[in-house]
């Protein structure tokens, strides 16, 4: 029993051998053809997928191999596809294609573009195998545009400016003779070739000159403006009539052109004894308008007369005065009078008087105090300045020798000294001392007499006399202006009170030919115009008066409306310094060429103005004299048989 049950067991190995012997195998195979996995079933699970690059897995072909009758598992596979995706100049797709794995990418037809940039070419080499999703970019360059700037049509600079960019102009503001105003166009953020234009214009120096070469002003003119109305206005030449601007040679000028006004001359006959003749006679010579001095030089000029040659002119600041004098002093300024014995002395009624040692005595020079206390006051009436305190004349009336001059309404005095009868006083004024009437003076502090006579804004009396407040003033005369109401001005004006003393009344004045705002402007215009109102005017020995002058007054008047501080006397004018010249005589050939109008000349004790020559080339003069005339008259100047001795100018400009 026990060998039936082995000779089975043998029986069922060898058949389990056998069977095993002959079992199919399942064999994994690469894209090599070597096996990667061997399994017992097609059950059994595979674990081992071949990789192919460029391509994915899609599974196993089976076959058996009718040898072994093994079952033969190969892999598939499919080609991998790319996407290449061409971008455009916002870098955003253009162009998307789908390539196979292992080919080449097709250039596409399409060219991207970007505003201002040049295309170049794509970031990719073509020849490359594509072996994954892909994106070209393009490949761009900034465009550069050539900028031009011109003027005239002349290149100045040629620039290449890059997109967007901004170009530099040329420098044009020194271009000889040219104007430059703009470019015509915008030369930044360029986004193209231009052309830039300057906008300008080429021009002349023109300088204008008036009748007498004296230069008005630089014009520049556009070349191309040929009009003679963009001109300026040629000045007024009084009595003349403005012609034509005349180009004349501008060889040594700064300027490209000289152009100088000439005019026609007005042909209305024209009195001798107007000052519309002088001013037009002059006018064809000389400037009249011009102003020779300021008035800042003026006071300069009116320094060197108080101070520079005190001793000659015997003109004072009486501003300056000091309030506490030598009585020695004063007593030897009141004895410096001592023709009262050389002539014959008259009443006031005109019978003789030979008591002429009260008038001496009248003087109470035992009154004088070692040390004076000096009192100020200012001139309330038009009043006689005498030799002693009298009203009594000597010679005769009208030469009366005790009359010095006269004081105007507005005057300040420094006061010295009162008469023994109380009623005068002897005072220095601005250019001359003497014996005043006390009526005549109100008295106040230095100091409101300074501030009187300091006003910076003055109205000037240029009449040769007017009437304010019912007292009589003449030329020359300033007074504080308090305002200007309803056209007129209205100023401070002196008053003596009842007990002597200043007060001030507003008064009213016109505003018209008869006062000024200020002083007059020194024109030779002016000095003629002036002159010409003292014409006619009745000689007066030392402004006795009021209805006359004498020959130095008379000139006085003249310059002080122009702020002028003259001596009083002829001896004094001409000894003012600098401006003033000796002369052993005067011939009239040497006066009209080598004396412009406006100048003072002196003969023994005279003085005359010289105002021009007539239409014949005589000179002629403005004088206040005796003799024949006795009034202020126009000579001719060949007429004048007196040596002249001296010449006083302030036009030497």
């Amino acid at each position: 029993m026990k060998r039936i049950v082995f000779i089975l067991f043998v029986f069922t190995l060898l058949f389990i051998l056998s069977g095993c012997k002959n079992k199919t195998k399942v064999l994994v195979y690469d894209t090599n053809g070597n096996v990667v996995q061997e399994l017992d079933s097609e059950d059994d699970e595979i674990t081992v997928f071949p990789e192919k690059e460029g391509y994915t897995f899609h599974g196993f072909t089976r076959s058996v191999d009718e040898a072994t009758g093994n079952i033969i598992l190969t892999p598939q596979y499919k080609i991998n596809t790319y996407s290449v995706v061409f971008l455009d100049g916002d870098y955003r797709a253009m162009v998307t294609s789908s390539v196979e794995y292992g080919s080449k990418v097709t250039i596409p037809l399409v060219t991207p573009t970007l505003e201002g940039y040049e295309f170049k070419g794509w970031d990719f080499d073509f020849d490359t195998i594509i072996k994954d999703n892909t994106s070209i970019s393009p490949i761009f360059e900034k465009k550069e545009f050539t900028v031009k700037f011109y003027l005239d049509g002349v290149l100045l600079k040629e620039e290449k400016v890059p997109y967007g960019g901004c170009a530099e102009a040329p420098d044009v503001s020194n271009v000889d003779h040219y104007v430059f105003e703009m470019w015509d166009m915008t030369f930044c953020y360029v986004e193209s070739d231009l052309d830039v234009t300057a906008i300008g214009y080429k021009y002349l120096d023109y300088g204008f000159y008036d009748k007498y070469n004296n230069f008005i002003t630089k014009l520049r003119i556009a070349t191309s403006v040929c009009d003679p109305t963009s001109y300026p206005e040629a000045p007024v030449v009084p009595y003349h009539t403005f012609k034509e601007w005349v180009e004349v040679d501008s060889t040594n000028s700064e300027y490209d052109k000289v152009m100088v006004a000439s005019y026609t001359k007005d042909t209305t006959t024209l009195d001798k004894n107007n000052s519309a003749y002088w001013i037009r006679q002059n006018a064809d010579i000389y400037d009249v308008r011009k102003v020779m001095y300021s008035l800042d030089e003026i006071k300069k000029i009116n320094e060197d007369v108080i101070v520079g040659a005190y001793a000659k002119t015997l003109v004072v600041d009486v501003k300056k005065i000091e309030e506490v004098k030598s009585g020695s002093a004063i007593k030897s300024l009141i004895e410096g009078y001592t023709n009262i014995t050389k002539y014959t002395v008259y009443n006031e009624n005109g019978s003789t008087n030979n008591d002429t040692t009260s008038i001496l005595n009248n003087r109470n020079l035992s009154g004088i105090s070692t040390n004076v206390n000096v009192k100020f006051g200012l001139v309330t009436d038009f009043c006689n300045l005498r030799s002693y305190p009298t009203n009594c004349y000597s010679k005769d009336k009208e030469k009366d020798q005790f009359q010095e001059t006269s004081l105007n309404v507005g005057e300040g005095v420094a006061i010295y000294h009162t008469s023994l009868d109380g009623k005068w006083y002897f005072v220095q004024a601005a250019n001359y001392n003497g014996w005043v009437e006390v009526s005549a003076i109100a008295l106040c502090s230095k100091e409101e007499m300074v501030s009187f006579l300091n006003a910076s804004d003055i109205v000037v009396v240029i009449a040769n006399y007017v009437t304010i407040n019912n007292h009589h003033v003449r030329m020359g005369q300033a007074f504080p202006l308090e305002k200007i109401e309803d056209e007129k001005y209205v100023i401070k004006f002196p008053v003596r009170k009842s007990d002597g003393t200043l007060e001030y009344t507003s008064y009213k004045v016109s505003d018209n030919s008869d006062y000024n705002h200020g002083y007059l402007p020194y024109t030779l215009e002016n000095i003629l115009i002036q002159g010409f109102k003292i014409y006619g005017m009745s000689y007066s020995w030392g402004d006795k008066y009021t209805t006359g002058r004498d020959c130095s007054s008379t000139q006085n008047a003249i310059l002080a409306c122009f702020g002028f501080s003259m001596p009083r006397n002829t001896s004094n004018q001409r000894s003012i310094p600098t401006y003033s010249k000796s002369l052993s005589s005067l011939s009239a050939t040497y006066l009209k060429n080598n004396y412009r109008p406006g100048t003072l000349i002196f003969s023994s004790g005279h003085v005359m103005l010289y105002i021009g020559t007539d239409e014949n080339g005589n000179p002629y003069i403005l004088h206040n004299t005796t003799g024949n005339f006795n009034r202020c008259v126009v000579q001719n100047f060949n007429e004048y048989t007196n040596t002249i001795i001296a010449s006083l100018s302030f036009y030497n400009k």
